[in-house]
């Protein structure tokens, strides 16, 4: 079989060297396009090779390091907590500490996660209510709304103190739909609890897919 050595090959009116439908282009060391792209379907038997995925414009997606552990650093994702008392009735709940938010989507004004892209999110809350007899009721709001009746409760009915709950759901939002929380206590009066330095509650989400 002859061979070619070549140190560099391009088109002759252009950077693109095209392989016609059903024929090969083998390469014994390393394909690569500092400036330009690799389109079409191309197919890498030994797998591609990687460290970095961009996206065309420049953006990075995705690393990969020597051990083959990835990053997605564009990857939405946030956790936030308020740090005052909830007062019963607040929709949505403010969340003025934001420990993450990757990406600038979630909103600590108003409490509220805005999706930038359609895909599969996990979401999570946990609270502490307070040493009012009642029961504080906690409620993801999809797009404004409650999220089914499924809820975080409280039940300090009987004078418990400071009981904690958390509750988790994955759901799919299309883009610039919304997450949120809610509060409401039974008895129509009964501030939920939250300490200034935010570590007993808190609202967070992420991109899974």
């Amino acid at each position: 079989m002859s061979k070619i050595f070549v140190d560099e090959m391009q088109g002759n009116t252009s950077t693109t060297i095209s392989i016609p439908s059903g024929q090969t282009l083998n390469v014994a060391g390393n394909l690569s396009s500092t400036a330009g792209t690799i389109s079409g379907t191309p197919s890498f038997p030994d797998g591609a090779k990687v460290n970095t995925i961009k996206h065309t414009g420049g953006t990075t997606a995705m690393t990969i390091n020597t051990s083959g552990q990835i990053l997605m650093p564009n990857r939405p994702a946030f956790d936030a907590a308020p740090t005052a008392n909830i007062a019963h009735g607040t929709n949505p709940i403010p969340m003025t500490n934001v420990r993450i938010n990757n990406g600038n989507h979630f909103n600590a004004s108003n409490g509220t996660f805005t999706a930038p892209i359609t895909g599969t999110y996990f979401f999570f809350m946990n609270w502490i209510g307070g040493n009012t007899t009642t029961v504080r009721r906690f409620y993801f709001r999809y797009n404004g709304n409650k999220f089914n009746e499924t809820h975080a409760r409280l039940d300090t009915s009987q004078g418990e103190d400071y009981n904690a709950t958390g509750l988790q759901i994955i759901k799919v939002l299309n883009a610039n739909e919304t997450m949120a929380v809610s509060y409401q206590a039974d008895d129509n009066s009964s501030a939920a609890y939250s300490d200034g330095a935010p570590g007993y509650q808190g609202f967070g989400g992420f991109l899974l897919y």
